[in-house]
């Protein structure tokens, strides 16, 4: 039987608006938070209350996700005395969806630990058609009592979870380690194809060779 969580969620760009749109098929009472009101109308006639800040957003919740810009948004709207961690009830968990430095999802644990409230790091791998799909990979970083607890939440937005348990930190470094792979193979590929055209081959033959080394198993 489905737990009957109160989620608060904080960030409605064109991610979280995707995932808090699944959280919300599932039937859990939301909360939700954007510093430009208007974005949040539309989760009104969707079930969600509106609220006015951060700390409110976590004061009736029993989970706050966040799904920020960056490093500084997220203490922005986590820290001090109108932050969502500020509104947690001890034993509350955020879950923070944004890709921040393995340093900073670190320092968000110990403040909450300071709170006796738990964080979470739960970057995605996807974009915000993948979010919209509920096709995300999401990368949960932290105690593992948190991640069991939370698992149900995440589901609804997500194809795969890959737990990390251990510091919250090591979840994004994970994230960062993944973002690289991507741009050193976009970067490898633009080389590959300026080589081509330089030597006179047709483009065709590297791509075939391409899709042979991307989809053959490893050796």
């Amino acid at each position: 039987m489905k737990q009957e969580f109160r989620i608060g969620f904080i960030g409605l760009g064109k991610m979280g608006s995707a995932i808090c749109a699944h959280i919300l098929k599932e039937k859990y009472q939301v909360s939700v938070y954007n510093r430009t009101c208007a974005k949040a109308e539309p989760f009104v006639r969707k079930g969600a209350a509106v609220v006015g800040s951060p700390r409110e957003a976590a004061e009736k919740s029993d989970i706050v996700l966040t799904s920020l810009m960056d490093d500084a948004s997220v203490f922005e709207m986590c820290a001090g005395d109108d932050g969502a961690i500020a509104g947690l009830k001890p034993g509350g968990i955020h879950i923070g969806l944004t890709t921040i430095l393995p340093s900073t999802a670190n320092k968000l644990r110990d403040l909450h630990k300071e709170n006796h409230t738990h964080y979470l790091a739960a970057p995605v791998l996807g974009r915000p058609d993948a979010a919209a799909a509920g096709s995300l990979i999401s990368i949960l970083g932290g105690d593992s009592g948190s991640i069991e607890t939370v698992r149900p939440i995440v589901d609804c937005y997500s194809k795969k979870i890959i737990p990390i348990h251990g510091a919250p930190g090591r979840a994004n470094a994970l994230k960062v380690c993944v973002n690289y792979f991507a741009m050193t193979q976009m970067v490898m590929f633009g080389e590959v194809f300026a080589f081509t055209e330089k030597s006179d081959l047709h483009k065709e033959i590297i791509f075939g060779f391409a899709q042979m080394i991307l989809v053959s198993p490893a050796r």
